[in-house]
């Protein structure tokens, strides 16, 4: 377990219990701009510049010029889908630096995720504390990632309800728009992030810190890199059908009015025509007739109920 130990304003420092290695955790998030400062310009790193980027991460192994420490830099890409409606609104660049007794967390705005993943975290103190604790706390991210893709379907099920209940009408298509641009986001970000594990993968067994619970945490990393691949490849795929059965239904909507539009244009024409021929200036039936004009509505309607009848029986309407 991890105990907090010294909670600031924009600033969380956590140690292992019963540690003997003073080995600690320091996750700050984007309130604390000074102390973000003063780790730029020790170690020479754009890590304002890291923690606003919603579309790129870094993977670098880093020599202090100073002190000639070494140390991992990296960042991952956390969706966030009920931020807002921007794109840029929906991912969390988190960025990790990790050195060998201590790991220092950065993220723009605060993440209650990583906060509860450290504070609830068992390891085995040791050389590898800090890839350990960031090697899980990206783990349980990714599981978070992994558990939001899965909610994503029932709003595309509640989607395909929709259209089948009410058609495409202009809820539809914001929802469709907006679940696409979501599914933007989630298959950018997962692309991402697997380069990341590439780069701790191939780094860790560099530096001499890989163990048994490295590798199976970097295995099972990689096992949620290809389930959410999986789960938003089948995702993108029935998001397009979805547009399509969309397409498919307005055509045939448009095609029903105007359909319609025509049997009426066509039941109309009958009293048009019979009403011209009685309104030329000729003598004409029922000119002299005191229900003349009753008898003329009459055959109007009868005429016109033929003609819809026989459009009826040729299955036109």
């Amino acid at each position: 377990m991890i105990d907090n130990y010294n909670p600031t304003v924009g600033q969380l420092k956590l140690v292992p219990k019963n540690n003997d290695l003073a080995s600690y955790v320091t996750y700050i998030y984007g309130e604390d701009e000074q102390a973000i400062d003063r780790l730029q310009e020790q170690y020479g790193i754009e890590l304002n510049e890291v923690i606003r980027r919603e579309d790129e991460i870094v993977s670098d192994f880093i020599t202090d010029k100073e002190t000639g420490e070494k140390f991992l830099f990296i960042s991952y890409l956390l969706p966030d889908l009920s931020k807002g409606p921007h794109l840029d609104d929906l991912i969390t660049s988190i960025a990790f630096l990790i050195f060998e007794e201590k790991l220092i967390v950065v993220t723009k705005q605060k993440v209650t995720s990583i906060i509860d993943t450290l504070t609830d975290l068992s390891l085995t103190v040791n050389n590898n504390f800090s890839i350990e604790a960031a090697l899980e706390t990206i783990d349980n991210s990714f599981a978070l990632m992994i558990e939001e893709l899965r909610k994503f379907k029932g709003e595309i099920d509640g989607l395909e309800r929709h259209i089948t209940d009410a058609g495409p009408v202009i809820p539809v298509f914001n929802d469709l728009l907006s679940l696409q641009k979501h599914m933007i986001v989630l298959s950018s970000t997962y692309k991402t992030d697997k380069r990341m594990v590439d780069f701790l993968s191939t780094h860790i067994q560099k530096i001499g810190r890989g163990n048994e619970t490295v590798g199976h945490v970097i295995s099972d990393l990689y096992d949620r890199v290809e389930t959410m691949d999986s789960i938003i490849q089948k995702y993108s795929a029935f998001l397009d059908s979805l547009g399509s059965m969309i397409n498919n239904v307005s055509s045939f909507q448009l095609n029903s009015i105007m359909k319609t539009l025509t049997e009426i244009s066509i039941v109309l024409t009958v009293p048009s025509v019979i009403y011209g021929l009685w309104g030329i200036n000729t003598p004409v039936l029922f000119e002299k007739n005191a229900f003349g004009m009753f008898w003329i509505v009459l055959i109007s309607i009868i005429l016109s109920t033929v003609v819809w009848a026989w459009l009826r029986r040729t299955r036109y309407l």
